[in-house]
């Protein structure tokens, strides 16, 4: 999340302070795959794996959901971005959007913040 700051001029007659500050947030955004990841067989299980800065590693989120499964519906699996996303970052999505990479086993996802 990102906040601006705008000054406002009020004179002294109106009894403010010469630079008062306005906040506005602007929106951040992120992106990464949802994966269908079977490195445990016994737990197969979707992970989110987020792009970083560039040069940066992507950095993998396991939101450890096994309910969810590899047949899910789109919302079921932008509920569980959102779900993750908030839990690794502390901020709660506006929005998911995604779009499929590899059927039922990669998504592409890009969410926005406030």
């Amino acid at each position: 999340m990102a906040i601006v700051h705008h000054p406002t001029h009020r004179t002294p007659a109106a009894g403010a302070c010469p630079a008062l500050c306005e906040e506005t947030l602007m929106p951040s955004y992120a992106s990464g795959d949802l994966v269908w990841d079977t490195t445990e067989p016994k737990a197969p299980r979707w992970v989110l794996v987020l792009d970083g800065p560039p040069g940066a590693a992507r950095r993998r989120v396991d939101p450890h959901d096994p309910a969810t499964p590899q047949a899910a519906s789109t919302s079921q699996l932008r509920e569980l971005i959102h779900q993750a996303f908030h839990a690794d970052t502390g901020h709660w999505p506006v929005s998911v959007t995604l779009a499929a990479v590899r059927y039922k086993q990669r998504f592409r996802f890009h969410v926005v913040t406030h």
